[in-house]
C-alpha cells in the first residue's frame, strides 16, 4: 500500500528542519579574531549574542595576569591553548551599573592562546568590557620535556638549576648523577602556589625519600635534606599538588664523596673481609647499603679493642659476633655529622674467628674505627733493680724501642736483633718506681719496677 502524499511531504519537512539545525550556526555571531597585547589594555563592547575572540602569543614561559571587567549581564571568558587545554572558564555577571571585575594569574608555558568572549545573558543586555594583561618572564632553565625519567634533564652538581610548574605542565624531572659514594645535598626553594611534592628515586623506580613542601609565590618553601648514596644515576621530581598549584622553584644539588676504604660487597658473614689489626678503617652506611661485616681473626687469647666514632645522624648500630653468629655485644653509637660519637670497647677474646657487625636500617653515614690486639704489642721482660744496680735491662720485641723513665728522667735505647737491651741509669733509693716502655708499630707494653736492696 503506497503512503499517501501528505504524509511523505510531512516527513520529507521533517528531515529538511532536522538537517537545518546542524547545518546553521547557532545565534552567537562569531567575529573575527583580534589581537591581545601583553602588558596592555583592550576595551570592547559585546552585543546580544555575540562571541569575540582575541589571540596571544607567549614566546617564552612566565606568569600571565588577567584583570577581567565586565558591565555585561552574564559573559563568559574562556582561554584555551594552541592545544586545547582550557586554561580558564570564567563567567562575571553585572548589574549593568557596577563594573564586576577579576584578577586572575596563570603560569604558562610559550605557545598561541585564544581568549573567546561570549554573551551567555538571557535577557540580551549587554555592555562594556576591559581587559589588562601584564606578563612577567620565568626565566626558567628546565628544558621541556623532562617530565619523566626517559626525558630527565641532568642536574649538574653545584649549578643552581630554575625550574617552572606550569598549567600545561605538572612535573619535571632531573636525572643526577653520583660519581662515587657519598653524601648528595639537595638545596630546594619552592614559590610554587600551596606547595610541591619532592621525591628522589634511585635507577629502579625506588622512593628513597619524600616531602610535600608547602610555599606561596610571596612566602617561599624552604628545604635542606642530605642523603648517603652509593654511586649512581638517580632521578629528583617536582611535581605539583593541584591543578592550580603553579609557580617557579630553585634546586641546587651538591655532593662530597665518603672517600670510605671499605671493601665491598661486604653484607654479610660470608663477604665479610678480614679485618688487619691497627689499620684505620672508614666505612659508609648509605641508602642502599645498610649492613656492613668484618672479620676479625684471633691467633691467641688476646685483648681486643675497638676504637669507633660514628657520624652516622642520629645513630650506628655495633655488634660484636662469634663464628656461630652469636651476639657478644650490642650498642647503638650516637653521633651526628659534626659531632661525633666514640665507643672504645675491650673484649678478652680466646683464639678464633670473630666478626663486627655495623648496621642501622635508618639512618645512613660515615664511621670510623680501628680494631687493636694485644698478641701483637711487643712482650716486655724487665730484670729486678737494685738500690746497687747501675743498669736497667731485660727483653723485648728485637728492634723495639725502650724507654725508662725515673722521676723526672727519661732514658732511651733500642733492642737488638735478640730483643736485648740495657740503659744505663744512676743508682736509685729502695722503693723508687722505674717505669719502661717497649714500642712497635702497633702500640706499647709497659712494666713497672721498684728498686729493692
Amino acid at each position: 500500500m503506497k503512503m499517501p502524499f501528505h504524509h511523505m511531504m510531512k516527513i520529507t519537512a521533517l528531515i529538511c528542519l532536522l538537517v537545518i539545525g546542524f547545518v546553521l550556526p547557532s545565534n552567537s555571531v562569531v567575529h573575527a579574531e583580534s589581537k591581545l597585547p601583553l602588558n596592555g589594555t583592550t576595551n570592547g563592547k559585546l552585543t546580544a549574542h555575540q562571541e569575540l575572540v582575541y589571540t596571544l602569543t607567549l614566546s617564552k614561559s612566565g606568569k600571565l595576569t588577567l584583570d577581567l571587567k565586565s558591565f555585561s549581564e552574564e559573559a563568559d571568558f574562556q582561554l584555551i591553548d594552541d592545544q586545547e587545554n582550557k586554561i580558564m572558564d570564567l563567567t562575571l555577571q553585572s548589574d549593568g551599573k557596577t563594573a564586576t571585575r577579576e584578577l586572575k594569574n596563570y603560569h604558562l608555558e610559550p605557545r598561541k592562546y585564544r581568549l573567546f568572549i561570549k554573551d551567555e545573558s538571557y535577557s540580551g543586555r549587554t555592555g562594556t568590557f576591559s581587559i589588562t594583561t601584564t606578563f612577567k618572564e620565568s626565566n626558567a632553565s628546565d628544558i621541556e620535556p623532562n617530565n619523566g625519567t626517559s626525558e630527565a634533564q641532568l642536574l649538574t652538581l653545584g649549578k643552581k638549576a630554575r625550574g617552572f610548574i606550569s598549567e600545561q605542565d605538572d612535573r619535571d624531572v632531573y636525572k643526577i648523577s653520583v660519581p662515587s659514594a657519598g653524601r648528595l645535598t639537595l638545596d630546594i626553594s619552592s614559590y610554587i602556589k600551596e606547595g610541591a611534592d619532592l621525591t628522589l628515586q634511585d635507577a629502579y623506580n625506588e622512593e628513597i625519600w619524600n616531602n610535600y613542601l608547602r610555599s606561596t609565590e610571596l612566602t617561599p618553601g624552604k628545604e635542606n635534606h642530605s642523603i648517603y648514596l652509593e654511586k649512581g644515576d638517580y632521578y629528583f621530581f617536582i611535581d605539583r599538588g593541584y591543578h592550580d598549584y603553579t609557580g617557579m622553584y630553585e634546586v641546587n644539588a651538591t655532593f662530597k664523596a665518603a672517600n670510605n676504604n671499605e671493601k665491598e660487597p661486604n653484607n654479610g658473614s660470608i663477604e665479610a673481609k678480614n679485618l688487619a689489626f691497627y689499620k684505620k678503617v672508614t666505612g659508609l652506611l648509605s641508602w642502599s647499603d645498610t649492613d656492613d661485616y668484618y672479620k676479625i681473626t684471633v691467633p691467641k687469647k688476646s685483648n681486643v679493642t675497638l676504637d669507633f666514632s660514628s657520624y652516622v645522624d642520629l645513630y650506628a648500630t655495633v655488634e660484636l659476633l662469634n663464628a656461630k653468629n652469636e651476639n657478644l655485644f650490642y650498642k647503638d653509637v650516637w653521633g651526628k655529622i659534626n659531632s661525633p660519637g666514640r665507643l672504645i670497647q675491650t673484649w678478652s677474646l680466646n683464639k678464633g674467628t670473630y666478626y663486627l657487625h655495623v648496621h642501622n636500617d635508618h639512618y645512613n653515614g660515615i664511621y670510623q674505627f680501628q680494631v687493636k690486639s694485644s698478641h701483637l704489642l711487643p712482650t716486655l721482660s724487665v730484670k729486678p733493680v737494685k738500690t746497687s744496680s747501675t743498669t736497667v735491662s731485660g727483653t723485648t720485641e728485637k728492634n723495639a724501642s725502650v724507654t725508662t723513665k725515673i722521676g723526672k728522667k727519661t732514658y732511651k735505647t733500642k733492642a737488638n736483633t735478640k730483643g736485648q737491651f740495657k740503659i744505663k741509669i744512676s743508682k736509685q733509693k729502695a722503693g723508687t718506681l722505674i717505669k719502661t716502655y717497649s714500642t712497635n708499630r702497633y702500640g706499647t707494653t709497659s712494666k713497672t719496677t721498684k728498686v729493692t736492696k
